[in-house]
């Protein structure tokens, strides 16, 4: 909370699943920087994956009060010196940022095209990159300075956009209507080499705020060497299933893919813990039939706002009271 803001200004709260907190150990680091909950995520102890910064900020718009006492006036260049220490301290870890930037990236490139002799990008000293995923964005009639900001940060420590480019967000969609205008200004960022996990990025329509909740899906594959020790490190999900003769080969071939790429982690868990092991196998039969899943809203009668969410917890309601 800004002392000095004209108007109550909100903090920056993060909230761990206490199921992810037992597989991978989460702690805060650099504390001392302001205005951002910093996270170091061992995600190499069970994936096979390096370890994730995870970056969560409030940047306050240009113009702002709060800089008023301060030397920069750019909060994106204040970020950009708190990124400089990370990569100094910590070279092999991949990043991810996520929260309210207040930039308007218009349709600016967040990544370096390929350069040769007879074409070069703007008056950048860069080195081009392989990254070329086009990006869609309904707010691209006006950007600002913090939107050039953020792109040229996004250069320099090779970190790209999620948002416009997934399936669940593949217009763009706006993250703020407020001051009777529409804008995207809430973002999630992540390192090239992140993008392959990333399996999809979506902008909810919900109303809550001015600003709306927006969410993306990490599919990591486990260490061949894993080994589980805690039934409750696969977590099993409440699905319903139904087969599909025209979907067999595909079950088929996503199945021998997980056996052969979980086979070690398999055997290693079933010499520990034969209950762990049970629990793995579930899940690679889960994860190979995703494509037989029922979606249980279109055999529902309940109203029109429920959603998974709803599913879950009625899911859950039943497990425990029988």
């Amino acid at each position: 909370m800004k002392n000095n803001a004209i108007r109550n200004s909100g903090g920056i709260s993060v909230y761990i699943s206490s199921k992810l907190h037992k597989q991978v150990p989460i702690r805060r680091i650099y504390e001392q920087f302001e205005n951002c909950v910093i996270l170091y995520c061992e995600y190499s102890t069970l994936y096979d994956c390096e370890d994730i910064i995870m970056y969560f900020t409030y940047v306050s718009p240009e113009g702002s009060c709060c800089y008023n006492d301060q030397d920069e006036k750019n909060g994106i260049s204040q970020m950009y010196d708190n990124l400089e220490t990370i990569t100094y301290d910590y070279p092999q870890a991949l990043l991810y940022i996520a929260g309210d930037l207040n930039s308007r990236c218009k349709d600016f490139l967040d990544y370096i095209p390929f350069d040769d002799l007879f074409y070069i990008f703007g008056n950048i000293d860069y080195d081009g990159s392989t990254f070329d995923i086009p990006r869609n964005n309904k707010d691209n009639i006006r950007g600002n300075n913090y939107g050039k900001s953020l792109v040229n940060l996004c250069y320099i420590f090779n970190m790209h956009i999620l948002n416009g480019r997934f399936p669940g967000d593949r217009c763009g969609e706006f993250t703020c209507f407020s001051n009777d205008c529409a804008s995207v200004v809430d973002y999630m960022i992540a390192s090239s080499l992140l993008f392959q996990y990333i399996k999809d990025f979506k902008v909810f329509d919900r109303d809550d705020s001015d600003h709306f909740p927006f969410f993306c899906v990490f599919e990591f594959p486990y260490r061949s060497n894993t080994i589980v020790n805690n039934i409750n490190d696969y977590p099993l999900n409440t699905w319903k299933f139904r087969w599909r003769n025209s979907l067999c080969d595909e079950f088929v071939l996503t199945l021998r893919g997980l056996l052969q790429s979980r086979y070690n982690t398999l055997l290693d868990t079933i010499n520990s813990n034969v209950n762990s092991a049970v629990d793995l196998i579930t899940v690679i039969y889960q994860d190979a039939g995703k494509c037989m899943l029922v979606n249980f809203r279109y055999f529902s009668s309940q109203p029109p706002w429920w959603d998974d969410e709803c599913d879950y917890l009625k899911s859950v309601k039943y497990i425990d009271l029988h």
